[in-house]
C-alpha cells in the first residue's frame, strides 16, 4: 500500500464506523487522540543475538519468516520503502498530529510499540529474532516529547503489560488469538484483556 494515500484502513473504520486515527487527531470532551499504525525500524532489535543485518532486511533466519515482509509493501514516490522509512514517515506525521491538537489532555493510539519496557524479553532466539520487528523507538520519543499525552496505547504484540512511563501509562492489553486464551471462553478472554482508563 502506497504508506501517504492508502484508502483500505480508512475505508475499513468508516464501515466500522470508528475514526481511523492516523488519517487525523480528533477531539472528545477535551481529550485529544492521536494515533498511528507506526512501523518497526530494528531499534527494538536484540544486539547479543547473532544475527545478520541481510536477515532483518529479508526477515528470514534460521527457519522462521516475518511474513510482514511479504505482505505488507509500502511503496513512496520512488517506489518501496525500507521499513526504517515507513516508520520515519508515520512517526512524522503523528507529530504533525500532536502538534495540531489543542487539548490539555493527550491519548495516543499506536499499533507498534513505542517503548523498550514494552518489548517481552526471553532466551528463544526465535522470539529475539522477531522482537526486531516489534516497534520502534523514536516513536516513544515523539509521544515523551509532548507534555500533555497522559495515556499511550498499544497493540502488535500479544502480550500484556501496563507501565508508568515518565508522568503517563503506557498499555497493551490484547485480546490475542484463540488459541493463545488458555481454555478461556471468549466472554472470559475479553474480560481479561478489557481496561476502563480515567484520563
Amino acid at each position: 500500500s502506497d504508506v501517504c494515500s492508502s484508502d483500505l484502513l480508512p475505508a475499513i473504520c468508516r464501515e466500522a464506523q470508528v475514526d481511523y486515527l492516523d488519517a487525523g487527531p480528533i477531539e472528545i470532551d477535551g481529550v485529544g487522540f492521536a494515533g498511528s499504525l507506526g512501523w518497526y525500524d530494528l531499534t527494538t532489535r536484540e544486539h547479543v543475538l547473532d544475527a545478520p543485518m541481510e536477515a532483518y532486511r529479508t526477515g528470514t533466519w534460521g527457519g522462521l519468516r516475518w511474513t510482514d515482509h511479504t505482505y505488507a509493501i509500502w511503496n513512496g514516490p520512488q517506489g518501496p520503502m525500507s521499513m526504517e522509512d515507513v516508520a520515519a514517515t508515520l512517526r512524522a506525521r503523528l507529530a504533525e498530529h500532536l502538534a495540531t491538537l489543542t487539548s490539555r489532555r493527550i491519548v495516543v493510539v499506536t499499533h507498534t510499540l513505542p517503548f523498550a519496557d514494552q518489548i517481552h524479553r526471553k532466551e528463544h532466539p526465535g522470539w529475539r529474532f522477531v522482537n526486531a520487528f516489534m516497534g520502534s523507538l523514536p516513536l516513544g520519543d515523539v509521544i515523551r516529547a509532548d507534555q500533555r499525552v497522559v495515556l499511550a496505547l498499544a497493540g502488535h504484540t500479544h502480550l500484556r503489560s501496563d507501565l508508568r512511563i515518565g508522568r503517563f501509562r503506557a498499555l497493551v492489553t490484547p485480546l490475542g488469538y484463540r488459541k493463545e486464551w488458555a481454555g478461556s471462553t471468549p466472554e472470559a478472554a475479553v474480560a481479561a484483556a478489557l481496561k476502563v482508563v480515567e484520563v
